[in-house]
């Protein structure tokens, strides 16, 4: 599958932005697949983020949030306009891992190759990389035992370049990305662009000069001395604009400024990462979008939005503001996956397909879905919870409890009777939406259950019985001296 001139790699220096021009530049060509990697520490310790993926249809808004994102590490970048039908594993970077399967290389390859094209359902590149280069520098790994300090001596030695320009036609370029250390480039490429920032491997007529044919003028007069006489017809060399190589056009004091962060120590778990990107990604008011960068294990930064969110110091506090801003009241018309207005009774802002992707829902039928390990977790939660419920709260403590959190129904704009006819996948659906907004359904219909029924406690001592009866938000406490056989009271 022939795709010799359709690739570029790109690679940027820690701190820098290539110069928008050559990004829209770069999209103008419709690629169609995309990679990079970005060399990162994640738990303390050097780790390589890596993403390939269909870019067809990326636009430059998305382009520039990525650099932004990765401004603090260096960062290589694949882009490619590759043959119909192409294999996903085509897309660079190819990735050497370690025992672990953690990423401790990763490959890219552009340039002209002589032969290599069989398997011919996979790019020139994939073939040479994956099937010559990746097994030598992997019996490199395993002789030298991961040192990568021995396994780039060898790489950047004059045998591996002479085995690897055996293989390369007029120009060519490895670009190699360790789990940490310098980037090593191998081959001969008179295409590439340089500035400040970095380099692209072919810049694929970026900045050349455009030719303009003007009209012939009028023949004049040849003076002996002067010259002149009849003017051929002139090229003209327009100035070819360049916005700036040393990063993006500098903000006005009328634009935002713009503010990365990247999750605190304290997020600890996954769950509470994607809160915090979900949170300070999204604006402070309005619609919650999906923000949380595809590598959000990595931990990379992401433009700040919401600012109230970024401030706050610790887990506890973040999470009561997640519960508060996701139950927020917008006041705009619920809408379905489709972009049409909810139905009367019907769950709002519920794809169809988030029902359709949990396990155990088949449409309105519930199937049994708690294995005997998850149930086991469960009962063993239920238990520690009816422990703690031994010990009678004080029902004001308890209203008060629940009233710190937003109605329900009253945050998703709907009445409590149209929840009564919600089916069941909706439910779920709600449940794997957002954990905590099935906690608040299940609050207030608690509270409706405790307005519906009479709750009566006895608690007997020696002296005495007192009894304790609950009717919807009211409480009444009787005590009634213990009496003995003959209806005196018991000595």
């Amino acid at each position: 599958m022939s795709n010799f001139d359709n690739q570029k790699i790109m690679h940027v220096k820690a701190g820098s932005l290539p110069p928008d021009d050559l990004l829209e530049h770069i999209l103008s060509k419709k690629p169609n697949a995309f990679g990079f990697v970005v060399q990162n520490i994640a738990d303390g310790k050097p780790d390589l983020s890596i993403i390939r993926e269909d870019a067809t249809g990326i636009n430059i808004t998305e382009l520039k949030q990525l650099f932004i994102n990765a401004k603090d590490f260096p960062l290589s970048v694949y882009f490619a306009k590759l043959a119909a039908g192409f294999d996903a594993s085509d897309i660079q970077p190819f990735i050497i891992s370690d025992g672990n399967n953690d990423p401790f290389m990763a490959l890219m390859f552009e340039g002209t190759i002589n032969g290599h094209d069989n398997p011919v359902n996979h790019t020139e590149q994939y073939n040479l990389v994956n099937g010559i280069l990746i097994p030598t520098v992997q019996e490199w790994c395993e002789d030298f035992e991961g040192n990568l300090d021995k396994i780039a001596a060898k790489l950047k030695g004059a045998v591996f370049e002479k085995n690897l320009m055996a293989h390369v036609g007029h120009r060519g370029i490895l670009h190699i990305v360790p789990l940490e250390g310098d980037t090593i480039n191998i081959g001969r490429n008179e295409l590439m662009l340089e500035g400040e920032w970095g380099w692209i491997s072919q810049k694929d007529g970026f900045g050349d000069v455009k030719v303009v044919e003007k009209a012939a003028e009028p023949e004049k007069k040849r003076g002996f001395w002067k010259g002149g006489g009849a003017t051929a017809t002139k090229a003209s060399v327009p100035a070819v604009e360049q916005k700036t190589e040393k990063g993006y056009p500098e903000k006005t004091a009328s634009e935002e400024p713009m503010l990365a962060a990247k999750p605190p120590s304290w997020c600890h778990k996954n769950d509470d990462v994607k809160m915090w990107y979900q949170m300070v990604g999204n604006e402070p008011t309005g619609q919650l979008k999906s923000v949380v960068p595809a590598a959000w294990k990595k931990r990379l930064p992401i433009i700040v939005k919401n600012f109230e969110a970024v401030k706050i110091g610790d887990l506890k506090s973040f999470t009561d503001y997640a519960l508060k801003r996701t139950m927020l009241t917008t006041g705009a018309t619920a809408e379905t996956s489709s972009g049409k207005p909810v139905a009367s009774g019907q769950p709002p802002m519920l794809p169809e397909k988030n029902a359709k992707d949990i396990t155990g829902v088949a449409g309105d039928v519930e199937l049994p879905i708690i294995g005997p390990r998850e149930l086991e977790a469960v009962l063993e939660t239920v238990s520690k919870i009816d422990s703690n419920s031994k010990k009678i709260i004080d029902p004001k403590e308890m209203q008060a409890q629940e009233k710190a959190y937003p109605m329900f129904s009253e945050a998703v704009g709907v009445k409590v009777e149209e929840m009564l006819n919600w089916p069941v996948s909706g439910l779920f659906a709600i449940a794997k939406t957002d954990y905590r907004a099935g906690v608040l359904l299940a609050i207030q219909f608690r509270n409706l259950y405790r307005n519906l029924k009479n709750v009566t406690t006895k608690v007997e001592t020696e002296d005495k019985v007192t009894t304790t009866t609950t009717t919807g938000g009211t409480t009444k406490v009787e005590s009634v001296a213990r009496k003995g056989f003959w209806g005196k009271k018991a000595a």
